[in-house]
């Protein structure tokens, strides 16, 4: 086997079995390797064998005597190693750059490297190993053209420079690097393209959407059509048809009751709890044909709701949510969508003529009031209003510092599905429920909860007690009613709120966008069913102002609820 002499790294190329490297097609040294990737600059390439991971010159040998688990390439003349889970960055001599360990490394672009602490959170060091800025963060990426993508705690996107600090206030649910002026984002409609300001440039959204090259870029519609774009949003060319036929999707959607249906059904034969299972085995437990059985699981494996493995089927992520036993059961709201607001849901046409509660109109009496005179509904309401509040919830003692305070006051906080959740984290808070008698009495706490609560009755719109606190929540509680009603419950809240710099009132709602679908069909549930509505923040501004309250945070808390915090002017 002839070996090439005189050898330039990068002229060196890797061999398909990725155990040596090429030079003009021949082997570059007589030694192998278990796997090897490609050289870098100064001319070393990693390597491993039976003795671990290290790094080679071009000859094939050994440029030191450590050995570790992993060993990557040089970027900079510093190369990310790794040996017993501990990482850190070597010099082309092989001496470490710094004594700091790190549970991940990335490569040093620009001057500066991504690294991950024991802490399980990212930031940016620079050639000497130091930290570039205080902040740390769930997710950074490399500096490209000065700039970095960083992702939050709450999984939101933004563009930092090497100071650390934000290239624009503009937060996205996905974001990409800038290239030539431009970089991709994603919201909740899609993906676009924005410049440096943060601002989208054009206003579709597609499903998958490339950087700009030299002006044009290729996008996936939501269809699945490919189309080739200018800096403009403007279509250059077509380059494959739809794949989704929007006809079908539209004639989905106008019998989309046969899903709700479908799952009803398996809900009322408990087909969720029996699995796994057969089919024979199921048919006979839910005592019907094999036939129909069979019919019913195929529809449900259509949606995704179960899956067949050998005969056998099991239900699936999202089929479980319609087990009874599971901790965010939708089974009580499967039986609440399904009865009243069904029904008023086919009076929408109404509701949109007169601004009025179609659910008013068919029960003679407003919603609530409903409720309070038939206790199996509101019962089954505030249940599923409290599984609601477990899932959404869950993250919020993570983003909301609660330290600083001692009572916490929930107002309408039905069963204290979030008042529990609060006191379990900051056991040095006391806590306050207040709603109605009628709702407060399917309220249980655990021993130590319970000497921590206590629970008020109350009408909203009647004599409200004489109460105070550090902090006043409101969730999920003033979209049930108009503006006028609003402004009467926050008047209250305002006085049971500790007059003191610290104090904040907390509303927690999903806040409507302009020009913008989301929560939409949400707004429209509240017409029908209580002659209410979503509102944007600046309109839930408006109403706080009106009664000497000023913003003064909004927090993205999930895909379906903010939070405003407000303070007494």
């Amino acid at each position: 086997m002839s070996i090439v002499k005189h050898k330039k790294w990068q002229d060196l190329k890797v061999h398909l079995s990725e155990t040596y490297h090429l030079l003009d097609g021949k082997p570059a040294y007589s030694r192998r390797f278990g796997s090897i990737l490609k050289f870098h600059e100064p001319g070393l390439a990693p390597v491993k064998d039976d003795s671990g991971a290290y790094h080679i010159d071009v000859e094939g040998n050994a440029i030191y005597s450590q050995r570790y688990d992993e060993a990557f390439g040089f970027y900079q003349n510093r190369a990310a190693v790794q040996k017993n889970g501990n990482w850190f960055h070597i010099l082309s001599d092989g001496t470490r750059l710094y004594k700091k360990i790190y549970t991940w490394c990335g490569n040093f672009q620009e001057n500066f490297c991504a690294v991950r602490d024991k802490k399980g959170v990212f930031f940016h060091v620079d050639l000497k190993g130091k930290r570039i800025y205080s902040q740390t963060y769930s997710y950074v990426g490399d500096f490209h053209d000065d700039i970095a993508v960083i992702q939050t705690k709450e999984g939101l996107h933004t563009h930092i420079n090497f100071d650390g600090k934000y290239v624009h206030n503009q937060w996205y649910l996905d974001l990409g690097v800038y290239h030539k002026g431009f970089a991709r984002a994603k919201d909740l409609k899609g993906w676009f393209h924005i410049d440096k300001e943060g601002m989208c440039i054009y206003s579709d959204r597609y499903k998958s959407i490339e950087p700009f090259y030299n002006g044009f870029a290729r996008c996936e519609t939501m269809y699945e059509a490919l189309l080739i774009i200018d800096q403009k949003g403007k279509l250059i060319k077509q380059l494959r048809e739809n794949r989704l036929d929007p006809f079908h999707i539209a004639s989905s959607e106008i019998v989309s009751f046969w899903k709700f249906q479908t799952i009803k059904s398996a809900v009322e034969l408990d087909i969720f709890d029996f699995l796994p299972q057969k089919t024979p085995t199921i048919a006979k437990k839910i005592q019907l044909s094999t036939h129909s059985t069979k019919k019913l699981l195929y529809a449900l494996l259509e949606m995704d709701f179960v899956k067949i493995d050998n005969e056998q089927w099991i239900v699936s992520e999202k089929g479980k949510f319609f087990q009874k036993n599971h901790p965010f059961s939708l089974v009580d709201a499967l039986k609440l969508w399904s009865w009243q607001h069904f029904e008023s849901w086919q009076h929408l046409t109404y509701s949109l003529k007169t601004e009025k509660s179609a659910f008013s109109k068919l029960y003679h009496s407003d919603f609530f009031t409903w409720l309070q005179k038939h206790p199996e509904e509101e019962s089954l309401y505030h249940k599923t209003l409290n599984i609601y509040a477990k899932k959404d919830y869950a993250d919020l003692i993570s983003k909301i510092d609660f330290n600083p305070f001692s009572t916490v006051l929930d107002i309408g906080g039905a069963c204290g599905a979030l008042l529990t959740h609060i006191l379990e984290k900051f056991t040095h808070l006391t806590g306050i429920l207040l709603d109605l008698p009628s709702v407060l009495q399917n309220a249980i706490f655990t021993p130590d909860i319970s000497s921590r609560i206590q629970t008020i009755g109350c009408d909203f719109f009647k004599t409200w007690p004489n109460i105070h606190a550090d902090v006043v929540i409101l969730s999920r509680v003033l979209h049930d009613w108009d503006d006028k009603e609003a402004l009467h419950i926050l008047k209250h809240a305002k006085s049971c709120l500790k007059n003191h710099s610290a104090s904040r009132l907390f509303i927690i709602e999903y806040l409507l966008e302009d020009s913008q679908g989301h929560g939409r069909l949400l707004d429209l549930n509240m017409l029908v069913m209580t002659e209410s509505k979503e509102r944007s923040l600046d309109e839930y501004t408006c109403l706080l102002q009106k009664n000497d309250f000023v913003v003064d945070k909004t927090l993205r808390l999930n895909e379906v609820c903010f939070l405003i915090s407000a303070k007494i002017q």
